[in-house]
């Protein structure tokens, strides 16, 4: 049956109650107020439609619904849908109110993936093969992060590894049982998780807890922020094994570092301490081992303690802007940063308070 549609103001939006669809061919193309129509964001991630505009994305992952027919106008004002669903008496779109709920969690096969009080944590879960990345692996990573995309109590994602590895890189020894013929993850497969980890409106975290090495390194570059035990060692070996980086290495590593030292890395496929990968600027960070959750855990708290739309802002201005020269990245930030979040005057008022208080 059809129903009728229902306003939902976009700054109490969470991504759960849009209905989703299967398919690209279930969508309705999504008009702006000025009659534009926007198809080049619409796009699945982990089996999921996701709606992009430059404010951020809309996603669902609550059932099925076809014809899903979406109207944008601006931020401030209010976005509305209909639908008509395949289960009989579904419910029409909701005006959400109130905190975001956190979701249960999904079961993998080669992750682990926690949430607590606003973190999610995927780790790496092949620890006998010290996480080598197959294509369950990135299957499973880019569900973990679908899902912690999709949820609204989650401000910040945190990517590890069990054991004695972050990852040692992609798992060449897995055979096909019945060819015989290895059985790696394909560029495509493993380009698509990164995008999702540089495109996703958080903070993604990588904590390197021993070998971060060639694949894995090119993962853990993709990331915000890498905090590393002491214990960690960087390298990248694909000119030892006669392969060329297909995941975008070449590009990442010499931004993050320069082309001197990437082109050193590259050629030489020299492994680096911890302590040396941040003297070049791979990582923010070294601590001791024994510390690498508490510290984490030190930077998640400072994160979500700041507004989460500045941060999903900044985020995206910064890894835009560095795909354009110095003019077009200022004129990124000119054109869609406007100074002010919509949490900005609750949290000036509360400053000024604080300092009030404080004085008096």
């Amino acid at each position: 049956m059809t129903m009728a549609a229902t306003p939902i103001q976009l700054s109490a939006f969470t991504g759960s109650d849009l209905p989703c669809a299967q398919s690209l061919d279930n969508i309705i193309p999504w008009q702006c107020k000025s009659g534009t129509t926007i198809t080049k964001n619409i796009r699945p991630i982990a089996g999921n439609i996701r709606l992009g505009y430059p404010g951020g994305y809309y996603s669902g992952r609550n059932g099925v619904r076809t014809g899903t027919e979406l109207s944008r106008i601006d931020n401030q004002d209010e976005a509305v849908y209909s639908h008509e669903s395949r289960r009989s008496g579904g419910a029409a779109g909701r005006r959400v109110t109130g905190p975001p709920e956190e979701k249960p969690t999904m079961s993998y096969q080669t992750v682990l993936f926690d949430k607590a009080d606003g973190v999610a944590r995927i780790t790496l879960n092949r620890p006998e093969v010290l996480n080598a990345l197959s294509t369950g692996m990135f299957d499973d990573l880019k569900a973990a992060l679908g899902e912690a995309a999709d949820d609204d109590s989650i401000g910040v994602v945190v990517i590890t590894g069990a054991g004695r590895a972050f990852s040692a890189g992609v798992d060449i020894k897995t055979r096909h049982p019945e060819t015989g013929e290895p059985v790696s993850p394909s560029s495509e497969q493993a380009r698509e998780v990164i995008d999702i980890i540089e495109k996703l409106d958080k903070p993604v975290i990588a904590a390197v807890n021993g070998y971060c090495l060639t694949g894995a390194l090119e993962l853990a570059t993709s990331c915000d922020i890498i905090v590393a035990s002491d214990r960690a060692l960087f390298g990248d070996t694909h000119a030892r094994w006669g392969l060329t980086p297909t995941w975008g290495g070449s590009q990442r590593l010499p931004r993050l570092i320069g082309a001197l030292k990437a082109k050193e890395m590259f050629f030489t496929g020299d492994i680096l301490s911890a302590a040396e990968a941040e003297r070049i600027g791979i990582v923010n960070r070294v601590v001791p081992a024994e510390t690498l959750d508490e510290a984490v855990r030190e930077m998640t708290d400072k994160i979500l303690a700041n507004s989460r739309e500045t941060i999903r802002i900044e985020k995206s201005l910064i890894n835009r802007g560095l795909e354009m020269n110095y003019a077009d990245g200022l004129a990124l930030e000119r054109r869609e940063s406007h100074g002010r979040t919509s949490d900005a005057a609750a949290r000036l008022e509360g400053f000024t308070k604080g300092r009030g208080d404080d004085a008096g």
